[in-house]
């Protein structure tokens, strides 16, 4: 939910729970505990924030979908990660754990 709404960009909530930490760092998201309390002060916060700053984190989402999560990205990401596992190149840097 939260990767469409950045292609719409639309603001979100989000929980660290979601693993896209992109999101917080490009100042995308506001961040909300998975507890009705923390979802409920961040829905505040978000009602309360202006149409401006409102418009100015979906435009970050948008833009950090486009650039970290499109199908284009996604698909040279995985021809990285083909071409390592076939032993014709490094370790991509999608692959962190390797």
């Amino acid at each position: 939910a939260v990767l469409e709404a950045w292609s719409y960009g639309s603001p979100v909530l989000m929980t660290p729970q979601c693993n896209i930490p992109e999101g917080f760092a490009a100042s995308a998201a506001l961040g909300v505990d998975p507890d009705q309390t923390s979802m409920a002060q961040g829905l505040s916060d978000l009602i309360t924030m202006t149409d401006k700053d409102r418009g100015t984190m979906g435009k970050r989402g948008l833009k950090l979908a486009a650039e970290r999560f499109s199908w284009s990205h996604l698909a040279h990401e995985m021809q990285a990660v083909y071409t390592w596992a076939t032993g014709n190149g490094p370790s991509p840097r999608s692959l962190w754990f390797v």
